[in-house]
């Protein structure tokens, strides 16, 4: 685990992705201040809402689907040769098309719910350090 004052060291001259919990706020700040890193991750709580009736099946949660797809496009950008910046904008893309698509197709009570989450850790990602680095 990287820590803050222990070992954040590590993260130098790195690109990070962290879907951790106001992973941004101080750890990714700190290794971005004076080094040539990139960090993408969020500045508050990552949200993942779940449908109960999948934990034994997670793969099949289609309500957990709407988290992790805008969430995994950062990964998933950064290994086709996108820059950091331009990662975090397509999971932000993502995140609105996910949105767009509750609120005009709302099919169950969670759907509001999500939109609302779903915006949340999309205004709560940020892209922080070098925002041209590539993989």
């Amino acid at each position: 685990m990287v820590e803050v004052g222990e070992n954040e060291v590590l993260l130098q001259n790195r690109i990070t992705y962290a879907v951790s919990c106001s992973s941004a706020k101080v750890l990714g700040k700190k290794v971005c201040a004076h080094n040539k890193a990139s960090f993408i991750g969020y500045k508050d709580s990552f949200i993942l809402n779940i449908d109960r009736n999948f934990l034994n099946h997670p793969l099949k949660d289609k309500r957990a689907e709407r988290f992790l797809d805008p969430s995994n496009k950062v990964a998933i950008s950064l290994i086709k040769g996108h820059t950091t910046k331009e990662a975090s904008e397509n999971s932000k893309k993502a995140f609105k098309t996910e949105i767009v698509s509750l609120l005009t197709h709302s099919k169950d009570s969670n759907d509001l719910e999500d939109a609302k989450d779903l915006f949340w850790n999309m205004n709560h990602q940020v892209c922080l350090g070098d925002k041209n680095a590539r993989i």
